[in-house]
């Protein structure tokens, strides 16, 4: 009955292309890995805010970005632990858009600067973005408790 109302509303599809999930104690990095089998788990029903990289594995500007895109993940970790108060309800996720079917992708901003802006704004968290972005990383563990696969 789920998947039919699902379905019939555009929500659920009879077949969606997916790699197999992460077991939850694995996707504990800074950029949690999404899959389309997980997609509206992340993204529809869950009470955080969610911002997604749709990558591919081929694609030079894919892989350049990534570096700018844990570097916001890990900053917003760091900015938690320096600001006791601040409320961390934001998800930094990534998906491979090749091996994961996903429609309607809206697509933002790629600097560190714009997308944490982006961010205060959507969610209206209250991030000191000087703050943010004059945080020095080498405070931070060197090693994340595991590797991203």
């Amino acid at each position: 009955e789920d998947f039919i109302n699902g379905y019939m509303a555009g929500k659920k599809y009879f077949y969606r292309k997916s790699e197999r999930p992460l077991p939850e104690e694995f996707n504990n990095g800074y950029v949690k890995i999404i899959v389309a089998d997980t997609y509206d788990e992340y993204i529809f029903n869950n009470d955080k805010n969610v911002v997604v990289l749709y990558y591919a594995p081929w694609c030079g500007h894919c892989y350049k970005f990534e570096p700018v895109y844990r570097e916001v993940g890990r900053r917003l970790k760091l900015y938690a632990v320096k600001f006791k108060d601040f409320n961390n309800d934001i998800i930094i996720g990534k998906i491979d858009a090749v091996n994961n079917e996903i429609y309607n992708i809206p697509i933002g901003p790629r600097t560190v600067e714009r997308i944490i802006t982006w961010i205060c704004e959507k969610t209206n968290t209250n991030i000191d973005i000087l703050e943010f972005l004059n945080l020095n990383l080498d405070d931070e563990q060197l090693f994340e408790n595991y590797e991203e696969l």
